[in-house]
């Protein structure tokens, strides 16, 4: 699910992610987030509280030809 939002950030550089996300994120105080600089965009990317069972479910969730793919897609966004 895809949703758009307008934030503002604030003189000290700090910004709101909208209740409803966060929500939906299951993010709460002191959530943990990667910020990542793609071009012109800014990434925001929940953190995972444990970063080695992410992966296993992910693994779960993908099949082989599937994480290949997925490979392939990061290395040339990473080359950008």
């Amino acid at each position: 699910m895809s949703k758009t939002e307008e934030v503002t950030l604030s003189s000290k550089g700090q910004l709101v992610i909208p209740k409803l996300m966060r929500e939906q994120l299951k993010m709460q105080a002191g959530s943990r987030m990667i910020v990542k600089r793609q071009d012109n965009l800014i990434l925001l990317i929940p953190k995972p509280k444990d970063p080695l069972e992410a992966m296993i479910a992910l693994g779960r969730r993908l099949k082989l030809g599937d994480m290949r793919e997925e490979i392939k897609k990061h290395r040339r966004m990473e080359h950008r």
